[in-house]
């Protein structure tokens, strides 16, 4: 696919909506995209209907762009294959509980080692640090500890989340695909990638930021 982007290479190691969608709209600009997804496939795939050929409609919707690779990361042997893809990509994408990739030999540490020109964005629930960093999250959950939920609905009734819509979730996608955009632009001056590392619970705060009940 041409488009500015074009020329760049993406591991996508993303799961669910927040990743997904950050990496699909990268892809959208040109990026070749390479999803890796374990042997069982993303959970997401296999989500509630409606299906296309017994998959997940919104998971086709949030991967678009892409092209998938499967393999288990457990497995010792799958990390020389990791690493010469590492010595060939651009950027590394993965929004898992923070130690989630160090675990499988992936971290940043080791992946600039091998590829001082690798961006790599880090995307979690809560942060890289703090009481929540290990605890696993959704948009409605984002909604309701960021405060959100308590903005939303009728003035005066309980706290209700936005229904039938991910607002958080995919704030959080423009959150990754700002910081790698100004990550790449940094690497053309510096000749070097860094780490990029933001949270859903930074998009709730920026929507927590600009939306109150009227008067």
């Amino acid at each position: 696919m041409t488009g500015p982007l074009s020329g760049i290479r993406l591991m996508d190691f993303t799961h669910y909506s927040v990743g997904p969608w950050a990496c699909a709209l990268l892809g959208a600009m040109g990026a070749d995209v390479i999803k890796i997804e374990p042997p069982e496939g993303d959970h997401q795939s296999r989500t509630p209907p409606p299906l296309k050929n017994g998959i997940a409609a919104v998971y086709i919707a949030m991967n678009m762009n892409k092209r998938c690779a499967a393999y288990d990361l457990h497995d010792p042997a799958v990390r020389d294959t990791m690493y010469e893809m590492v010595r060939q990509s651009d950027l590394l994408i993965e929004n898992h509980r923070p130690g989630f990739m160090d675990r499988r030999g992936l971290s940043y540490e080791t992946v600039s080692a091998i590829n001082p020109r690798m961006i790599y964005c880090s995307s979690s629930g809560y942060g890289s640090r703090g009481p929540y960093s290990q605890m696993g999250s959704t948009d409605m959950y984002g909604q309701a500890i960021s405060g959100y939920a308590s903005v939303s609905g009728a003035v005066g009734d309980r706290p209700e989340g936005v229904k039938g819509g991910a607002p958080i979730d995919l704030t959080a996608s423009q959150y990754i695909v700002a910081g790698v955009l100004a990550a790449l632009n940094a690497r053309e001056l510096t000749g070097r990638g860094q780490f990029v590392d933001t949270s859903q619970m930074a998009a709730a705060a920026w929507w927590r930021t600009s939306w109150t009940h009227g008067p």
